[in-house]
């Protein structure tokens, strides 16, 4: 692309966002201390798009504390940032290395499969006709967005991918003019999902005292607890998140030297994950820690990985993924009782047939992005549409699916994949206690999740899992 193209797109893309940031601070729904944090990320960005990277990452989790429904306070935060990132014209876009341009590349067929989807459902639901029509389809981003939470369902899934991979590549081309961003972004994310799973674990009591009933505290934690994080109202997303950033905190820690850190976060992590009880994020947390442990150890002792290409691994990840996502079907039990481990696996199982039957109406490119929840209805088993009547798919690759076909799913598949290409090459044979190695681990870990839940569905937990994929896939950069 050419310099002249490049700076006429990315003032185009400016001049839409600032539209939209502009009818967001004039909204009286949207609180000020919203709009003076949007304003200093902003402002950040047109001075030193790093720093205001990671004020972005600091604030973005907290975007549903920040503002209720129906504000977008997560993507205003983000629309504040791309627009002070998008006018620095005198910094054109550069990736970090071959591997983050490949990867940059699958990220935007995977955002313009989301568009195409997005332009069949507005083209559709236009009630207009003639050149009215298409000019009414192509306004993908409404002036109003951030502060019409319930609008457009399809517009809301479809910005929130390409958001994504926009702040992906944002991350990368931070990190390609100045590798030392990278151990901040890492540490910001970590120090904030830490400190989210800290504020879970002392809200809980409070919760409960301030209703004196103390008997209640203690039911909590003895029998009938109910699941709870403070900071997003998802507890599963909630669980992605901490388990991203308590692995990210053992890199951190690792290159501090301070075990005392490391540990700490792992109690936390811990005790979060247990108050906000979800399983696959236990699991998949459990799991990585002792590879992270145990890679300590093999290290020391000479262990090396057998020697395999990213295509390799790219295979055996995906059939580890497919076998994954249908285990519902072997360890499903309908007579399981509810509330029981087995009794939430045969749900999913439920919720894998309602996928599949979807999936099975239009497999190539898929129902339309963002219409899973509305039609689910119309393919769930008796059993879960009594229970849910309307709900997304607890597994996000076969919301994809279902959405935007198997082309969707493979172009999402593969763009995570080469993301996470560089970062491997990067961890290289050996295991070590290692930022390189604690990142592709958190990444891993946040990906497993998705398996049971969605979390990229919940913007204050995915902007921070986008930017660890953006470091991951800048990791061929110099430090």
């Amino acid at each position: 692309m050419s310099i002249l193209a490049e700076r006429t797109a990315r003032l185009l893309g400016a001049a839409i966002l600032v539209v939209t940031c502009v009818t967001a601070v004039l909204s009286p729904a949207v609180p000020w201390w919203l709009t003076a944090s949007a304003a200093i990320v902003c402002a950040t960005a047109l001075w030193r798009t790093d720093w205001a990277l990671v004020a972005l990452l600091a604030l973005a989790p907290w975007g549903a504390r920040l503002a209720t429904v129906p504000v977008r306070a997560t993507e205003f935060l983000c629309a504040a940032f791309l627009i002070g990132w998008l006018l620095r014209l005198d910094r054109p876009l550069r990736l970090a290395g071959r591997g983050a341009l490949t990867s940059a590349l699958a990220g935007g067929v995977y955002a313009l499969l989301a568009a195409i989807s997005w332009g069949r459902l507005a083209f559709q639901a236009s009630p207009d006709t003639g050149w009215a029509r298409v000019l009414d389809a192509l306004r993908i981003l409404p002036a109003d967005y951030l502060v019409t939470a319930g609008r457009d369902p399809h517009t809301a899934a479809a910005l929130q991918i390409m958001l994504g991979v926009v702040l992906c590549c944002a991350a990368s081309t931070i990190i390609a003019r100045d590798g030392a961003v990278r151990g901040r972004l890492m540490a910001v994310i970590a120090l904030v999902g830490v400190v989210a799973a800290a504020a879970t674990i002392v809200a809980v009591p409070i919760r409960y005292w301030l209703t004196d009933d103390t008997n209640e505290l203690i039911r909590y934690f003895v029998s009938t607890r109910s699941r709870y994080s403070f900071h997003v109202p998802d507890v599963n997303a909630a669980g992605s998140h901490f388990i991203l950033s308590g692995l990210l905190l053992l890199g951190v820690a690792a290159v501090a030297r301070r075990r005392v850190l490391q540990w700490m976060g792992i109690v936390i992590v811990a005790a979060a994950l247990w108050i906000c009880g979800s399983r696959t994020a236990m699991a998949a947390g459990a799991m990585l820690l002792a590879f992270w442990f145990s890679g300590w150890r093999l290290a020391q002792s000479g262990w090396r990985w057998p020697a395999m290409t990213t295509r390799t691994i790219g295979a055996v990840a995906g059939g580890a993924l497919l076998v994954l996502a249908l285990s519902p079907v072997v360890l499903g039990s309908a007579s399981a009782m509810s509330g029981s481990a087995s009794r939430s696996m045969s749900v999913r199982e439920e919720f894998l047939v309602t996928s599949t039957r979807m999936l099975s109406t239009a497999p190539v490119l898929g129902v339309g992005v963002g219409t899973y929840y509305q039609r689910s209805s119309e393919f769930m088993p008796p059993g879960i549409r009594a229970l849910y009547g309307k709900e997304n798919a607890h597994d996000y690759y076969m919301q994809t699916a279902a959405e935007l076909g198997i082309v969707g799913v493979v172009a999402l598949v593969a763009w995570l994949g080469l993301a996470l290409a560089p970062l491997w090459r990067a961890v290289g044979a050996s295991w070590g206690p290692t930022p390189a190695f604690a990142l592709l681990l958190g990444c891993v870990g946040f990906l497993l999740t998705c398996i049971t839940g969605h979390p990229f569905l919940v913007v204050e937990v995915s902007v921070p899992f986008w930017a660890a994929l953006g470091i991951a896939m800048s990791a061929e950069s110099r430090a």
